[in-house]
């Protein structure tokens, strides 16, 4: 009769543990998810600003007495900026003052 009490509760244990393994594995590929999509828009906003950037550049080496040259490059470095802060802040929500 004890024997079969502590396969009884043996058997309830290694329940136990699979139900919590289940459950943080679960949670793992949440976090998994969240984190690879996090890093993909990351990834593509800087991308944009490289492309943006780098058309730009190109016009401005095809024609160098463009006016909207200076004002392009401005516009992408102040782009640029504000995807690095936006970036900043979105990952230190204390910083978002």
């Amino acid at each position: 009769m004890f024997a079969l009490g502590v396969l009884l509760v043996g058997a309830i244990f290694r329940l136990r543990v699979r139900q919590i393994c289940r459950r943080m594995s679960a949670r793992f590929d949440e976090r998994l998810a969240e984190r690879t999509r996090v890093a993909r828009e990351s990834h593509d906003t800087f991308l944009q600003t490289v492309q943006g950037s780098k058309m730009v550049a190109d016009h401005a080496l095809k024609d160098p007495r463009s006016r909207t040259c200076g004002a392009g490059v401005g516009t992408v470095i102040g782009v640029a900026g504000a995807d690095i802060n936006l970036s900043f802040v979105s990952r230190n929500p204390a910083h978002s003052c």
